[in-house]
């Protein structure tokens, strides 16, 4: 070979040996501060799964790489490396971004109040569903901001997609098809949820999604509803269509309580013959995946009530009355019970292993309130439950306290759970979780034909 051609390739060699280097390193900087690091303990068994899911993935490229050398392939296979390493610094950064805003104020106390609301309203649930005892690992959905203007969970495929473009190697079809092989589902919120505590309570709307998708339970719902005791088929065929969106309406009022729901009914509110105009189903026959949010509204109040919650879901059902009298499906409140019990017989919250959001949490939120409103604070060695801090920041909304502003008690909520949590990680002790070795190498495989088949 030629002498000056040689050394090129001993130098592209050496190059992508370091390259190829950096992202096992970092992985394992992440796992290792994970657990030690207050700011990022409670993400430990997401870092940790992801991290090695990621890193089995590299491990591929790098299989790629030695071979290619071993046969004196370098040059011919060089920029397709150069790429597929990319990639997958490309796929990891989806999380390292999200991962890294939790060691930055303002965004770290908003986003750990937000996982640790995540983790009550979505890990309980879970391990019941699919029998995974309490010492082993069951990572929560991971909390994330997005220019969206409403919440969303991904994987999706009917939900909003942000970054779907992914480094520009990749098509948006095996962006979103390589996320959704990895074992971490995001949720998202947006940017603007930051200063407005009360809303949080929205996400539990989504982890009904989550939950739904990850338990397994879309086949089991369907039937329900087809079993369910509704008074007319034509109905029916309303609440069929219906049935993701309403499930994930019942799943935000049992996890989430009546914050949820006042927050669903400010989020859907809006120009009143906008509300009235709202009909189903279209001209077309379509009946469309959403009720009309006076249903939606009005469904949840019912909701509220098989929770415990008669007062609230009086007030928020008045409310919205008052504002949108006009009810062009007021026929299926028939139905909102036979819905209801349909659900419950595959999930019901009110069992205690399920732990849905009752009336001893909204005590607790209610004397949180009632301290910050009186310009008080909560002892520093007294850590609260998440759902009952966004309960809080609903109540205080409702009744403001006169010498401070709402943001910045809402702040010192956020403050309080960040530096009061117990330290230690969530979900898993600080070693790698074990994972099945040979389910976990297909997986990887089939990420891999995702994202390098092209390259």
């Amino acid at each position: 070979m030629n002498p000056a051609l040689g050394g090129l390739l001993q130098r592209k060699e050496a190059e992508l040996r370091w390259k190829l280097t950096s992202l096992p390193e970092e992985l394992n900087e992440w796992r290792q501060r994970a657990a030690i690091e207050h700011s990022l303990q409670k993400n430990h068994s997401q870092i940790s799964l992801l991290s090695l899911r990621i890193e089995r993935l590299h491990a591929v490229v790098k299989a790629e790489f030695s071979q290619a050398v071993g046969r004196g392939e370098l040059w011919l296979r060089a920029t397709s490396l150069e790429k597929k390493t990319l990639i997958v610094h490309s796929m990891w950064d989806q999380f390292r971004s999200r991962l890294s805003l939790r060691l930055v104020s303002p965004f770290d106390t908003y986003l750990a109040l937000a996982d640790a609301y995540a983790r009550e309203c979505y890990e309980p649930v879970y391990r019941q569903l699919r029998n995974i005892a309490p010492d082993q690992l069951c990572p929560a959905p991971l909390v994330t901001f997005d220019q969206q203007v409403s919440p969303w969970i991904k994987p999706d495929g009917d939900t909003p997609q942000p970054d779907q473009e992914g480094s520009g190697l990749l098509t948006a079809t095996q962006f979103q098809d390589a996320l959704d092989r990895l074992p971490l589902t995001l949720v998202g919120v947006p940017w603007s949820y930051l200063t407005y505590l009360p809303h949080m309570a929205l996400l539990a709307h989504e982890l009904g999604h989550a939950v739904e998708r990850g338990a397994g339970l879309t086949a089991r719902l369907d039937q329900a509803i087809d079993d369910a005791a509704c008074d007319t088929e034509e109905r029916r065929a309303g609440w069929k269509a219906w049935r993701k969106e309403v499930f994930a309406d019942w799943y935000g009022c049992a996890m989430g309580g009546p914050a949820f729901v006042w927050s669903l009914a400010e989020y859907l509110a809006s120009d009143q013959g906008q509300i009235h105009r709202q009909t189903r189903p279209h001209e077309n026959g379509s009946w469309t995946p959403y009720p009309t949010a006076t249903v939606r509204v009005l469904f949840c109040c019912h909701g509220l009530r098989v929770m415990g919650f008669e007062t609230d879901a009086s007030s928020i059902s008045a409310c919205w009355s008052q504002a949108y009298p006009e009810n062009s499906l007021e026929e299926f409140s028939r139905d909102f019970e036979a819905v209801v019990n349909s659900f419950c017989e595959v999930f019901d919250p009110r069992q205690p292993q399920f732990e849905g959001f009752r009336r001893p949490m909204r005590d607790v939120a209610t004397i949180m309130a009632n301290v910050y409103r009186q310009g008080g604070g909560l002892p520093a060695h007294e850590p609260k439950p998440a759902r009952t801090y966004v309960a809080a920041a609903r109540l205080l909304l409702q009744n403001p306290p006169v010498n401070a502003s709402l943001p910045s008690v809402w702040q010192k909520l956020r403050d309080h759970h960040l530096t009061t949590r117990p330290g230690g990680v969530a979900g898993a002790t600080p070693a790698l979780p074990d994972t099945d070795d040979a389910q976990d190498s297909a997986e990887v495989d089939r990420l891999a034909a995702i994202l390098f088949a092209d390259i």
